[in-house]
């Protein structure tokens, strides 16, 4: 008996030696914990323990000695991050996103790494970095306007639009050539992989996010348009302008129609199929004739009226040869710049302001620190006041471009006058009151009467040296091509901020020029 409550005794008391020191040894271990802890608490200059930047220990660094890791961390990553699609790679560099790192931001951010919000957030944020399971990332700011650029260069050349049912137009018009399913960039995904790791990438390409498009129409919506066709083709359709003659014969029209999907009239939910040229195709058409005309004139070709005229002639099935009109320069002194002295040439805007392409114009210009002129249309200014206000915040030239964006020599004197004086009424609160001093006629468009009454309103008139035509979108290459081949010292560029070719192209313009050695000013 006795035995067995010795036995009993030595057991419980090796088990209770054994609690005690377990407790001794947690006790030991929160009390260090707790030491840990009140330290990263009561020392704000350094970071807590265990916290890291890029797989690189913060502990016990002071502010200026975390901003040394930063520099040094940012200096050594020079890796460009890398997308990859079935056999392309897109590759992104930071300088092409406007990417920058705010050391001092930064540094902040770490520094405030496990001392903010409540007990417990604290304790479970300084206990994941003594764990090894807290580490801070290189970030920094990029540009929304660079990054959107980027996305629409990569779609370019990914995307392939979904193709519904449509008419055979370059061959026999009774067959139905099938739907094509397409493909698109998936810009959401996209747009939070390169936010995520620009600043760190990664060693092997990410793949691209994409997603698949289809289109879902009967034969039977075919049946109008096939009906429709034949009328409309039977005869080409002509315009003229300084007595050369654009035509689009009965081939051409066959190469330039389309079939799209547009918004049921009679039920906005649903999608229907329409005949259409292709405006694409069609601008660059023009473009080729445009370049011919402003050759002989030294004005601006008149694209929209060009437009026009070829579209009522081709819904409405009736042909007549239309008469486009054109500007000319009465001399070269209107141009208002010095050629060929310094490398400093103007980039200037014509035709806004308008609430999709201005603004992205403004912001790669704002991330280059380069000025511009834009020639503003008055009912376009009076739209979108809070864009015009921008122009002038970000200290660009602002001029007149008429009210209506009208052929001024079709109209009389006082027409005239009413164009640029109401225009001067519009811009003038918008420039703190002052006179508005710059002027260009739409299209170049001037005679006497445009020239007396810009005189006569303290107008200067400026018309343009180059002029790449981005109306027409060409493709990127090719616009900055036009551009950079027949810029000189002291040129004037004409460029208009409604277009997105001219987004897309104008950051490439802006790299070639400076690589020239060319710096930008604002007209005066």
């Amino acid at each position: 008996m006795k035995t067995k409550l010795s036995k009993l005794i030595n057991k419980y008391t090796h088990h209770s030696r054994k609690i005690q020191v377990g407790l001794i040894i947690i006790a030991a271990s929160l009390l260090i914990w707790n030491i840990i802890l009140g330290f990263n608490n009561l020392q704000g200059r350094t970071a807590i323990l265990g916290l890291k930047l890029n797989n690189k220990p913060l502990g016990f660094l002071d502010r200026l000695q975390i901003e040394q890791v930063i520099k040094k961390e940012v200096e050594q990553n020079q890796n460009n991050l890398k997308f990859v699609y079935q056999d392309q790679i897109f590759e992104i560099k930071k300088q092409d996103l406007g990417a920058k790192v705010n050391p001092t931001l930064l540094t902040n951010k770490i520094l405030l790494q496990g001392r903010t919000g409540n007990f417990f957030q604290k304790l479970g944020e300084q206990t994941q970095a003594l764990l090894g399971q807290k580490e801070e990332k290189i970030t920094g700011e990029i540009s929304q306007t660079l990054l959107n650029l980027k996305i629409i260069e990569i779609q370019s050349t990914v995307n392939k639009y979904a193709k519904p049912i449509r008419l055979d137009f370059t061959g026999d018009l009774n067959n139905t050539l099938p739907a094509e399913d397409g493909i698109k960039v998936d810009t959401n995904k996209l747009t939070i992989l390169i936010a995520d790791n620009i600043f760190n990438p990664p060693s092997k390409p990410l793949p691209l996010p994409v997603i698949k498009t289809f289109t879902n129409h009967k034969e039977e919506e075919l049946v109008p348009i096939r009906k429709q066709v034949p009328n409309l083709i039977k005869q080409p359709i002509s315009i003229s302008s300084s007595g050369l003659v654009f035509t689009l014969t009965v081939d051409d029209l066959r190469n330039l129609l389309t079939v799209v999907e547009r918004l049921d009239t009679k039920d906005p939910k649903k999608l229907t199929l329409v005949l259409r040229i292709n405006d694409k195709k069609l601008s660059q058409k023009l473009g080729e004739f445009a370049q011919k005309v402003e050759d002989i004139t030294h004005a601006e070709y008149d694209h929209h009226d060009s437009f026009s005229a070829i579209y009522a002639q081709f819904y409405s099935g009736k042909r007549k040869l239309v008469e486009i009109p054109t500007g000319r320069r009465l001399d070269t002194k209107v141009l208002g710049v010095e050629a060929l002295g310094p490398k400093v040439v103007y980039l200037t805007f014509d035709d806004g302001p308008n609430s999709i392409y201005h603004p992205m114009i403004l912001d790669i210009l704002k991330s280059y620190n380069v000025k511009a002129t834009f020639f503003l249309v008055g009912q376009n200014a009076q739209r979108d006041a809070e864009i015009t206000k921008r122009t002038y915040a970000d200290g660009h030239k602002v001029g007149n471009h008429s009210l209506t964006h009208i052929f001024l020599p079709n109209l009389t004197p006082a027409g005239i006058l009413k164009e640029l004086q109401t225009t001067n009424v519009i811009l003038k609160p918008f420039n703190g009151g002052q006179d508005i001093p710059y002027f260009r006629p739409p299209y170049g468009g001037v005679n006497l009467a445009v020239k007396q009454n810009a005189e006569n309103l303290h107008l200067k008139m400026f018309l343009w040296d180059v002029d790449p035509r981005d109306w027409s979108e060409p493709e990127t290459g090719e616009l900055v091509n036009r551009v950079v081949s027949n810029t000189h010292p002291g040129a004037d560029i004409l460029m208009h901020s409604n277009h997105l070719a001219t987004v897309k192209a104008l950051p490439k313009i802006i790299d070639a020029l400076k690589n020239q050695g060319y710096t930008f000013d604002t007209l005066h």
